[in-house]
């Protein structure tokens, strides 16, 4: 007995019903100060200002809007070593893989000589 598939009967694709056009007016309120930025533009598409921006010269360390130092804005210390980056992270993940070789262990070997 050969393996038959057979397509479901599918019903006729009936035509997609027309929505008529709505012949209702939309109303938009407007703020005041709207209106009259788009009359001093002329009503077209709201322009850029340009605006000029200036760096302090000295090389004082960088503050955000609070006047909060920005972390790593500081310059290093004349004569310091710089630390890389990536060694905290690696030690974290090599004491975690540690530890967790160190909860394998014991629950793999010690706690089977409690139970039996």
């Amino acid at each position: 007995m050969a393996d038959t598939f057979e397509a479901a009967p599918q019903k006729s694709a009936e035509a997609v019903p027309v929505v008529p056009p709505s012949t209702s007016e939309v109303s938009m309120r407007t703020m005041q100060s709207d209106l009259s930025l788009m009359g001093q533009s002329g009503g077209g598409a709201p322009m850029a200002d340009i605006t000029r921006v200036s760096m302090p010269a000295d090389n004082s360390p960088a503050t955000g809007p609070l006047g909060v130092p920005m972390p790593g804005a500081a310059a290093p210390a004349a004569g310091a070593k710089p630390e890389a980056r990536w060694m905290k992270p690696l030690i974290w993940t090599l004491v975690i893989l540690a530890g967790a070789g160190i909860l394998f262990g014991i629950g793999f070997y010690v706690v089977p000589l409690f139970l039996k």
